[in-house]
C-alpha cells in the first residue's frame, strides 16, 4: 500500500481539504487497497476541527470535515508515508533537514505544476473554492501519476 501524507501549516485548510477529495477520489477509483492519505501540519496545534470555511465548501462537494482534527507533523508520520508531499516550497524547505529528500516534494512538484497552493485561511468562501478547485487537480494528477508508476 502506498501512503501519501499532505502537510500545509496548520491542517486546518489545504492539507486537510486535500486529505478529504483525495480520499474521494480513491474511494470513487476503488483504489483503497493500494492507496491511503492522511495529513499533518508544521504548525499545527493538535486536536483543531478544520476551518469553518474548508467544512463549508468540502461539504457543497460532498465531503464531510466535520470529524477532521488537527495534527502536528510527528516523525511516526512521516516515517509511515511514501510520499511525504507540501503544499508550498516554504514547508518542503522546512521539513528538508528531516524528511529523506526522495519521499519529500511539494505537490505541484510532483505532478508537475511547479506553484505553490495559495493559503485560503482568513479568505472568503470564494477564495477555499479557488484553493479546492487547485487541490482538486493537482490531486487527480496526483493519483494519475502514482497508478500509472505502480503499474
Amino acid at each position: 500500500m502506498l501512503r501519501v501524507l499532505f502537510v500545509c501549516t496548520g491542517n486546518t485548510c489545504r492539507s486537510s481539504m486535500a486529505e478529504g477529495l483525495a480520499k474521494r477520489l480513491i474511494k470513487d477509483k476503488r483504489l483503497e487497497d493500494r492507496l491511503s492519505v492522511s495529513s499533518a501540519g508544521v504548525a499545527a496545534l493538535d486536536g483543531v476541527p478544520a476551518a469553518e470555511q474548508a467544512v463549508g465548501v468540502m461539504a457543497e462537494r460532498g465531503i464531510d470535515l466535520t470529524i477532521h482534527r488537527t495534527r502536528l507533523l510527528k516523525d511516526e508520520y512521516w516515517r509511515e508515508a511514501n510520499l511525504v508531499l507540501t503544499m508550498t516550497k516554504r514547508h518542503k524547505e522546512a521539513l528538508k533537514n528531516i524528511v529523506p529528500e526522495d519521499k519529500l516534494f511539494t505537490l505541484g512538484e510532483l505532478v508537475g505544476i511547479y506553484n505553490n497552493v495559495s493559503d485560503p485561511i482568513g479568505g472568503s468562501p470564494g477564495v477555499y473554492r479557488e484553493c479546492a478547485d487547485q487541490l482538486e487537480e493537482l490531486i487527480e494528477l496526483l493519483i494519475m501519476k502514482l497508478m500509472e508508476e505502480e503499474a
